[in-house]
């Protein structure tokens, strides 16, 4: 990993794991846990199908997945110009975590998002920062 790239997945990780012990959304009038949301994402991967709302919360499951395995990427199985796909996923799983506060943070339709949301945002833009940054290393190599 090029020299900013270790930082940039420890605070992604960090941010992730504070993003769990505080409230991420309110609903509809109870603070919800980072965790608490991050087990509704997951179980709303397998009810896709049923509303176009859980289809769009399964999303978030798969970027709780993937942040969950990052570690063993990154620590174990990351090698130069191994795991490309791996890597475009992190950095794609930005999109829909930013997505939501365009979705519902500037509209209030469903929840108040709360600091835990913003942390587990912040979590995947820092990922893919450091994912993207490492790619653009092997470049210049």
């Amino acid at each position: 990993m090029n020299s900013r790239s270790p930082y940039l997945m420890f605070t992604a990780w960090l941010s992730y794991v504070i993003s769990l012990f505080i409230p991420s959304v309110t609903f509809p009038y109870e603070p919800v846990s980072g965790w608490a949301a991050a087990l509704f994402s997951i179980h709303a991967i397998i009810q896709f199908y049923k509303s176009l709302f859980l289809a769009y919360m399964s999303l978030f499951g798969l970027c709780n997945i993937l942040m969950l395995i990052s570690p063993l990427f990154v620590l174990f199985l990351f090698k130069k110009g191994k795991f490309f796909w791996y890597r475009v996923a992190m950095s794609a799983a930005t999109v829909p975590a930013v997505s939501y506060f365009f979705y519902e943070g500037l509209r209030y339709r469903f929840f108040e998002l709360n600091s835990g949301y913003y942390f587990w945002a912040s979590s995947f833009v820092f990922a893919g920062l450091s994912l993207l940054t490492e790619m653009r290393s092997y470049h210049r190599h």
